[in-house]
């Protein structure tokens, strides 16, 4: 099959092969759903709500994260590590559709009452960071939860973001180029998205390169509706130097005990390259006054100035 892909690749154009992928990621989400709305229909009443949420954001290692997490025995997972549904599925699916993702409450009881065992569960949803809506949401379903950002080098989150974008064959420009055409992407489908919570776009999620980086707009939003010791911040470039650590960290904040991690195995790796010295330049120079908004919102300092 990789033989004859080789061969069809270079002869299908780019904008072909953009709605060929299109309509493949329609078809199975056609299929999740129809095997959700199954689920519902049992699950939906005696699904519970998530402890924990990851909640972004994009191409900082949640996935990774979220796959430590849940080798912890006390972790049962969601059906699906990314459910969406508070920001994708929330005007179309109701609440009994999104407990169906998780293990129930009968299930809980008998591992904590019978087997006298701790039990947590919960998801990792990359675009409910970007979302103020999606906050809200969050909030008056699950006031009580426990959330996980993880946030990145807005720089290299961005380098990594579009690389992730080009390899789905739905990025066709230079990253100069797509960072330039940003506004004009996306900056329509943004503003709607702020004012309309009925709205939602799946463009934002594919190029929105640097808007997904001024995490201060987000952070400020997701601080003025959760407690701050319900919120673990953490730096991705500590999570990559340092993972049993970081996981360890995690397990603490969800009052876990720690356990030895059997795998490391990195999820959804990106190809290693540099980005051009200049762009990089003006990148810092534009995140720079975002960055130090952010450290004084969380009262961290993750030292993103070069």
């Amino acid at each position: 099959m990789g033989f004859v892909s080789k061969i069809i690749k270079p002869l299908v154009s780019p904008d072909m092969r953009r709605v060929v992928r299109t309509r493949q990621r329609a078809i199975l989400h056609q299929l999740s759903n129809s095997i959700f709305t199954m689920r519902s229909l049992v699950g939906g009443s005696i699904g519970l709500l998530p402890d924990f949420l990851i909640i972004g954001a994009q191409k900082c290692g949640t996935t990774s994260l979220y796959n430590y997490l849940i080798q912890s025995p006390c972790i049962y997972k969601s059906f699906v590590k990314e459910v969406g549904y508070f920001d994708r599925y929330y005007n179309c699916k109701n609440i009994k559709w999104y407990r169906s993702h998780f293990p129930s409450f009968i299930r809980r009881s008998i591992i904590k009452n019978i087997l006298k065992k701790e039990f947590v569960t919960g998801e990792a949803s990359t675009g409910y960071i970007l979302n103020p809506h999606s906050l809200r949401r969050i909030f008056e379903v699950t006031p009580e939860a426990k959330l996980i950002l993880m946030l990145r080098n807005p720089i290299d989150r961005a380098y990594s973001h579009y690389h992730y974008t080009s390899s789905m064959g739905l990025e066709t420009l230079s990253l100069e180029e797509a960072i330039k055409a940003e506004k004009k992407r996306i900056g329509e489908a943004w503003n709607r998205t702020m004012m309309d919570e009925t709205y939602y776009n799946f463009d934002i999620a594919l190029y929105a390169y640097i808007s997904t980086g001024i995490y201060a707009d987000q952070v400020k939003v997701l601080l003025s509706l959760f407690p701050r010791d319900q919120i673990m911040f953490i730096k991705s470039e500590d999570f990559f130097k340092d993972t049993v650590g970081t996981v360890k960290q995690a397990l603490e904040f969800l009052n876990l005990p720690s356990w030895e991690l059997k795998s490391t195995k990195i999820y959804l790796k990106g190809k290693k390259s540099r980005m051009n010295g200049n762009l990089r330049k003006k990148l810092c120079d534009f995140y720079r006054p975002h960055n130090f908004r952010l450290y004084e919102l969380i009262g961290m300092d993750f030292g993103w100035e070069s």
